[in-house]
């Protein structure tokens, strides 16, 4: 008896022994084949990227020195041996238990299967981003579903092809290393794999910095690494029954947002364009809003018809944004109103569509056609919250002008597309008045433009840049065409504005927006075209901003504006000389501009730095500023105390 318990006891350890060992090879196996595998995805989606720049006329490699070119490997490395860590880990702590094991495997193939898919949705957002996927990009997104249009309407063979063949290596590869490879013990493979992953992190860590502005289309990053980093500011939405009971402490008067132009009584007048008012009741209105045009950059060569359009108009020079993102822009335009939308959740506050008067709204009102065309996808960061008013007859974005025969970009539809929907548009209300708002997107980063018609060469920055100027500039000359051969031009006021700048560091080659407050981002293009001769080549040296767009079209149409709006009316008899307020993402800066000097106000340090000595009087806006940013948090939080529509 004693001797068959002996040997049960013994046959136990030995088939516990042999399971552990078969555990430890199963373990071992997984760590090296899905450590390749992961790493052969990775390595091939580089090389695909890269293949795709070169077959699209662009060196991905032009400002990337050869030196810098292991760090493209340690990032796939570093990721390729956590993957296989993380399944050899799995492998081995579910031995014996079927169920366990079931559910690990499950776990682990849905960990792949995200991986893969990751990595090829950020091949396509590299392709037409030329920037990686990551944490900082999703959160400012909002909801990543948003970005959807992006990644569709780019699809091609290429993507279906590396997510086919990203599952496929996944799928195959580790059970054709584990059949082949020989075994090299657990423990040396969690040694070995641990080593060289940890190896090849240590260069990332210092790739920050090495790879600053360099223009390297997302080739620096790992699709993976990328969604691990922290953003660079992390982005929570106020909540605004919190917000308004603090600032209503604060401001006990209220937000009082006419203080930010009528700032004194003793404040200086100057005189206004009143030869202009009125004249035009009953004409036709065409907002011209574009994307990321600084004022700096339009020219005979970039956008002629722009150009053109401009030297034929009442031209303010010192025209400024309200901010520096679209969001915010155009609210300021639409609405003479600023909004900072990164504050609240603005269509959850208001239970829908602004409550603020929009321009669409005030003109509808008076019998006009009202027609929004906006090139890019209104669900991007709801953006359709800024552009929905009462009165609108149509309201279109790139995905309902998209089409096979029609495709799209990244952001958005092609311009030229948008502005022949917008020219049948007028057309088919010949006869009548209409405002039409026109916002093509291709001069937004990271730039369309066809290079075969491109008169800029070249793939930094400054020559895509104006390639992508020129191509817009060539949808607004289709639309003008298409008035003037209509007979709708000799009857149609054309508004030319952009909603911010752009800057562009030919040293660095970094190109973009929110970067810095510069008047490369702040000052923009704004002018009024009228039929005949009557405002061309008036040339005004007023600062302006944003605000004013709105008092200013109604007032050149005879018609009143809304008295909640806070801009002013440029084409009143005397016109007060007022600071341009500036909100910047994430509410950390504002700034005011007055006499040319940018006040930047950084709210996390209450630091006020000037970038020009400034006048006495831009010094005396400086209390002003500090209490914007609260003002307009009060002005929106004050609707949570407002009843219910």
């Amino acid at each position: 008896m004693t001797n068959k318990n002996s040997t049960s006891w013994v046959s136990s350890i030995a088939a516990t022994g042999r399971g552990l060992r078969s555990r430890f090879e199963s373990a071992e196996a997984n760590i090296l084949g899905w450590t390749l595998s992961f790493l052969v995805v990775f390595a091939t989606l580089k090389l695909t990227a890269i293949a795709w720049f070169l077959s699209h006329g662009v060196d991905p490699f032009s400002d990337y020195p050869a030196w810098r070119i292991p760090l493209l490997l340690a990032g796939d490395l570093t990721a390729s041996c956590g993957v296989g860590l993380l399944a050899g880990l799995l492998a081995s702590a579910t031995y014996r238990w079927r169920v366990t094991r079931a559910l690990a495997l499950v776990v682990r193939w849905a960990i792949a299967f995200t991986i893969v898919c990751i990595a090829s949705i950020n091949l396509r957002i590299i392709e037409v981003y030329r920037a990686v996927l990551d944490r900082y990009l999703m959160l400012k997104v909002g909801n990543p579903s948003v970005m959807k249009e992006s990644i569709v309407a780019n699809m091609d063979a290429t993507f279906i092809s590396s997510m086919v063949f990203g599952l496929c290596v996944v799928a195959f590869g580790p059970g054709f290393v584990r059949k082949r490879v020989p075994k090299v013990g657990l423990w040396r493979s969690y040694a070995f794999f641990g080593m060289v992953g940890a190896t090849a992190l240590l260069p990332l860590l210092g790739a920050r910095s090495l790879l600053s502005g360099r223009e390297t289309f997302g080739l620096k990053h790992n699709a993976v690494l990328a969604l691990a980093f922290s953003p660079p500011e992390v982005f929570q939405f106020a909540d605004p029954r919190e917000s308004y009971t603090r600032l209503s402490a604060k401001l006990p008067a209220g937000p009082e947002m006419h203080r930010l132009v009528e700032w004194s009584p003793t404040a200086e007048r100057v005189p206004g364009h009143a030869e202009l008012a009125g004249d035009f009741e009953g004409y036709n209105v065409v907002l011209l809003l574009l994307e990321s045009v600084a004022a700096k950059h339009v020219s005979q060569a970039t956008m002629p018809t722009m150009y053109g359009l401009a030297q034929e108009s009442l031209q303010y020079v010192s025209h400024r944004t309200n901010a520096v993102n679209t969001f915010d822009a155009h609210y300021s335009i639409f609405r003479s109103m600023p909004v900072r939308g990164d504050g609240f959740e603005m269509r959850k506050l208001y239970g829908g569509y602004a409550t603020d008067p929009s321009v669409m709204e005030v003109l509808s009102r008076a019998g006009y056609s009202v027609g929004m065309f906006h090139a890019s996808f209104l669900n991007f960061i709801d953006t359709r919250w800024v552009w929905e008013a009462p009165g609108e007859d149509v309201l279109i974005d790139g995905h309902k002008v998209i089409s096979p025969n029609k495709p799209g970009w990244s952001w958005g539809a092609n311009d030229s597309d948008v502005a022949q929907a917008a020219l049948d548009w007028a057309v088919a209300r010949k006869g009548q008045k209409f405002f039409m708002v026109f916002n093509p997107a291709g001069s937004h980063h990271p730039y369309l433009a066809p290079r075969t018609a491109s008169p800029f060469p070249g793939d930094a920055c400054l020559p895509r840049y104006h390639s992508a100027l020129f191509a817009v500039d060539q949808s607004i000359a289709l639309l003008m065409d298409g008035l003037k051969k209509s007979g709708l031009a000799e009857r149609t006021v054309i508004i030319g504005v952009s909603d911010h700048g752009e800057l562009v560091d030919t040293k660095e080659n970094i190109c973009g927006h929110g970067i810095a407050l510069v008047d490369d981002e702040l000052n923009v293009p704004f002018f009024i075209h009228v039929p005949g001769a009557s405002a061309a080549g008036k040339v005004d040296r007023l600062e302006t901003n944003h605000w004013d767009v709105a008092p200013t079209l109604t007032s050149l149409v005879r018609l009143p504006a809304p008295p909640a709006w806070i801009g002013r009316n440029l084409l009143a008899e005397q016109v007060t000389r007022s600071p341009t307020f500036v909100g910047v993402n994430y509410r950390k800066h504002t700034a005011v501009v007055f006499d040319g000097a940018i006040g930047d106000l950084n709210l996390s340090n209450d630091r006020m730095t000037w970038s020009s000595p400034p006048s006495e009087q831009a010094k005396a806006f400086e209390p002003l500023l500090r209490s914007f940013d609260d003002r307009v948090g009060l002005h929106h939080a004050s609707h949570v105390a407002a009843p219910p529509r």
